[in-house]
């Protein structure tokens, strides 16, 4: 079956004119300065292969601001959540959600919407330092934010947002732990009743602006990683993310849940610059310190700040490759000598990570097999915590990622000539195998952060690093099929935990390294 809603607004249909169906607002009520009632959430079930209904109308992608995941039950199209009651006032946005018979009733309360999340998502050893919440504390993990959520829901009388979108991050989760209850219509509802209650903001004065509304987003873009095909809807939400924390002065992300959002986030922001190979605001100076002026950054910060700046190179040699008749063998050259730069920066980085941190920072460790039910290889790197975990896979993806771009401008005839001169000090016959070394340790690596006690956050952390690992790998297919086996059985294993756009972001996203 499939659901068709009503389009007409209740001030049309009481009028008895012509509506439009547009959302939140219909232009006839907009034009003629009436209040728009909104629409009726009832749902008229029609068979799938009763052709004589019409089907819903597709809106305009370019009409969306916040765009709904791909991934929906086929039996369903839903865009509303049945019984609820959204309405904009002048104190700020009103919601009360009532769930229909279709919730599962063995389902944990409802009232401890962040406690639930932080129990799935954070990993069993940050817990008790995270849910001891303080602004003096400096975070370990990104994921520490989601413990700021109480204390955000406590000043503010305007979280009907933030509970929609915590209760569509929720929902996405649960339906992975059938003994906590949830289930996958749970997650559509939620999520639908989410973005519209998300739209609403938009339109409310001021309100983008507030924590709230940031952290709103911020769990609708956690959230979509659970869905399939939902990365168009991530990237956009990620994009506005960004756009949301550069409408407040960089000195407001000193102290405070402010500070705290801007840690959370800032990982996923410089990642995703990556993917899409273009500039990021966060490699501004100002962007990179004066967020650590008041509280130290943690090892994962600091090493993104390192990296922040990649990206722009990234979309020069994209610029360049677009026309190589108009680049000159000294531009060329000058990208090369940018990232050599940047690697030996990443070089020093880990050199002064280790001088201030002298406990080992990871080790190999040979498992039995039979005990474990790993799958066999040549063993694991395992780490004290999952902070070290996250700081090494990211530092040899962005290696590399410098390395395959150093490949590649040196491959191009206007450089040919440049790599017999004897004043550059890189082997370039080395860094293929230099490549490979780090793809190995990276999927060495994913035992360690994939294991049950990282719960949601370990596993999620592993697709940037798998997906430079993978492109190493698919440079040369025959050589290490065995290596891109061992990646797709652990992306299967993310999607059994949950995680089902993994496969899409690993090896769908756009290649960041060449493939030939």
């Amino acid at each position: 079956m499939k659901v068709k809603q009503r389009s007409v607004c209740q001030t049309c249909r009481t009028r008895k004119l012509g509506c439009d169906g547009k959302r939140p607002e219909c232009s006839q009520c907009v034009l003629t300065g009436r209040k728009c009632d909104g629409y009726q959430s009832n749902w008229t079930f029609v068979l799938q292969n009763d052709h004589s209904s019409r089907s819903p109308s597709v809106p305009n992608q370019r009409d969306i601001q916040m765009a709904m995941p791909q991934g929906k039950p086929e039996s369903l199209a839903i865009s509303g959540l049945s019984g609820s009651q959204k309405q904009v006032t002048g104190a700020g946005i009103e919601a009360s959600f009532q769930p229909g018979s279709v919730l599962n009733p063995t389902r944990p309360p409802w009232d401890d919407l962040p406690g639930l999340v932080v129990e799935c998502y954070i990993p069993e050893d940050e817990i008790t330092s995270i849910t001891d919440f303080a602004e003096s504390k400096r975070s370990r993990i990104c994921g520490s934010w989601l413990a700021a959520i109480p204390k955000i829901l406590g000043k503010s009388d305007r979280d009907c947002v933030l509970r929609a979108t915590l209760r569509a991050l929720a929902t996405s989760i649960l339906p992975q732990n059938p003994q906590m209850g949830g289930s996958s219509l749970d997650r559509v509802e939620s999520y639908d009743a989410a973005i519209q209650a998300v739209r609403k903001g938009l339109t409310v004065s001021g309100y983008a602006f507030h924590s709230v509304f940031m952290a709103a987003v911020m769990c609708i873009a956690l959230a979509e990683i659970m869905f399939p095909n939902s990365a168009i809807a991530f990237t956009a939400h990620v994009n506005g993310i960004g756009n949301l924390l550069q409408t407040q002065r960089v000195e407001q992300y000193r102290s405070g849940v402010f500070h705290t959002l801007f840690v959370g986030f800032r990982p996923i922001l410089i990642i995703q610059a990556f993917r899409c190979r273009r500039p990021t605001f966060l490699a501004s100076v100002p962007w990179i310190y004066v967020p650590f002026s008041t509280y130290r950054a943690s090892p994962i910060q600091s090493l993104l700040s390192e990296a922040a700046a990649i990206p722009s190179l990234l979309q020069q040699i994209d610029m360049l490759l677009s026309d190589p008749c108009q680049g000159s063998s000294h531009d060329v050259i000058n990208l090369v000598e940018y990232f050599m730069a940047a690697l030996d920066n990443l070089e020093n980085w880990e050199i002064r990570l280790r001088t201030e941190n002298t406990e080992p920072h990871y080790w190999p460790v040979f498992p039995d097999t039979h005990i474990t039910g790993a799958s066999p290889h040549d063993g694991y790197t395992w780490y004290p915590n999952i902070t070290m975990a996250n700081v090494y896979t990211h530092l040899w993806a962005f290696r590399i990622i410098c390395l395959s771009e150093i490949s590649k401008l040196a491959s191009l005839p206007s450089f040919i000539p440049e790599i017999q001169s004897s004043s550059w000090q890189f082997d370039f016959n080395y860094t293929q195998e230099n490549m490979i070394v780090l793809s190995k340790q990276i999927c060495m690596s994913m035992e360690y952060l994939i294991q049950d006690r990282m719960r949601l956050f370990g596993p999620a952390s592993t697709f940037f690093p798998l997906q430079a690992a993978y492109r190493v790998f698919q440079m040369d297919d025959p050589r290490h099929r065995d290596s891109i086996a061992c990646i797709e059985d652990i992306v299967d294993r993310l999607v059994k935990k949950g995680l089902q756009s993994a496969p899409h972001i690993v090896f769908g996203e756009r290649n960041s390294l060449p493939t030939t």
